[in-house]
């Protein structure tokens, strides 16, 4: 198992490298928009009192867990541009993961590549659930955390890549859309009707409990990758289809709104709702303007997303906990952290690409 990788991967079908490239362009911006992000948010919370959040003056819509009942489309969804993060991040990686895996069959045994992806994602858990809870010792003497259980982001791929190896293993979800469909709606339903008992297993940023709804929201994301690569008609129409299908979830007779503190399976639902919306946007720019071109350097930060999100997740954020600097911090100098940090990252990028080298467990 390396976690690097300077070896050309087994190229995709040409009639699809355009959709893989672009969700490499669009797991780049993601990596931007999480560092960005995540330095306001926890900059924020060790400066305290809200104080550099309210000088920032941005846009209620933005925050996590914002009040958006005042803000028309954000209030129709009932959460924030900030709380489409994990989903996001699970949908890029699920448009590709099924069909990823299918191809590699063609050069290697099911079984092992069924054992490295399983492998690959009980790694992940093993590694940085006991470093998030080492990290969390140190917030709650700190004063920045009330408990030491603290799950996180990371943990939660891994994890969910766990509940998801059976469903891998079996090729007709892998092959088709609506076997997949059929599959995320089970597990749809199983994480509605099942979740009160499911909740006793919740942590920080939803914990081990939410990785059931994220791996429905992974099965119907697959399904819409699938629809891409069928063209453009097809994803269109089943996007439609999805999104009428979360507006009468959410109806207050059916499942009611959508709740991202509680990873609610309403929230699964309409996140990957309105992810799609904006990764169908992209789509169409892909298609009219970039035909399939990879963006130099973003792209590189989204083939290598899983080391850019480890790099801020468990280095910068850590940092700015420890280090007195950020306890005083003001929005200029926030932004100067910012773009310094956003040139690294930058940096870090033209190096890998470089010497093609692609970080992976």
């Amino acid at each position: 198992m390396s976690f690097f990788s300077n070896k050309k991967e087994n190229s995709f079908n040409p009639k699809t490298q355009n959709r893989v490239a672009l969700v490499d362009n669009v797991k780049g911006l993601l990596v931007v928009i999480f560092l960005l992000s995540q330095l306001m948010i926890q900059i924020n919370g060790t400066v305290g009192g809200n104080t550099l959040k309210t000088a920032l003056n941005f846009p209620v819509w933005f925050w996590h867990g914002a009040d958006v009942s005042d803000v028309p489309f954000w209030n129709f969804f009932g959460f924030s541009f900030l709380d489409l993060g994990p989903i996001s991040f699970f949908y890029v990686i699920a448009v590709v993961m099924f069909f990823s895996f299918e191809k590699r069959l063609s050069v290697e045994k099911k079984s092992a590549v069924l054992r490295r992806f399983f492998m690959r994602n009980g790694t992940i858990v093993g590694l940085f659930l006991p470093l998030n809870i080492i990290a969390s010792m140190f917030l709650v003497r700190a004063g920045g955390l009330s408990s030491s259980w603290n799950w996180g982001t990371i943990p939660s791929i891994g994890f969910t890549g766990l509940i998801l190896t059976p469903f891998v293993a079996v090729g007709l979800i892998r092959r088709h859309w609506w076997a997949k469909t059929a599959a995320g709606a089970g597990v749809l339903l199983f994480y509605y009707y099942c979740f009160d008992f499911i909740r006793a297993f919740d942590g920080t940023e939803g914990g081990p409990a939410a990785c059931i709804g994220y791996a429905a929201v992974v099965l119907l994301a697959g399904a819409l990758g699938d629809l891409q690569r069928k063209g453009t008609l097809w994803y269109a129409l089943g996007s439609v289809v999805l999104f009428l299908f979360g507006v009468w979830l959410k109806s207050p007779n059916v499942w009611g709104a959508a709740v991202y503190d509680d990873y609610n399976a309403t929230y699964m639902i309409l996140a990957l709702n309105l992810v799609n919306a904006f990764y169908f946007v992209f789509y169409i720019i892909d298609k009219l303007l970039l035909k399939g071109r990879s963006i130099p350097v973003l792209a590189a930060m989204g083939r290598n997303i899983l080391l850019y999100f480890i790099l801020t997740g468990c280095v910068i954020n850590p940092l700015i906990s420890i280090l007195p600097f950020f306890k005083s911090i003001t929005p200029p100098t926030l932004f100067l952290t910012q773009g310094i940090c956003l040139l690294l990252y930058i940096a870090l990028a033209v190096f890998l690409e470089k010497k093609k080298i692609v970080f992976k467990l």
